[in-house]
């Protein structure tokens, strides 16, 4: 669901950074269906939303 395509725009941003976003979005995803899928399903928040959650906030720039 989550493609290491969407953590870059060419081949000059393939780096370590947009690889470990790319990781943890993955780890998260696949925590989150396993441990908690049949509530996002009853909220009707489905896989595919989930995942381009997870894009967005692991690519986000923090804030302080």
């Amino acid at each position: 669901m989550i493609k290491p395509a969407s953590f870059y725009s060419n081949e000059s941003e393939k780096i370590k950074l947009n690889w470990f976003c790319y990781e943890l979005s993955i780890g998260i995803y696949d925590n989150m269906i396993k441990d908690i899928g049949y509530r996002l399903k009853r909220h009707k928040i489905n896989e595919e939303v989930l995942a381009e959650f997870l894009i967005c906030t692991s690519t986000k720039p923090v804030r302080g």
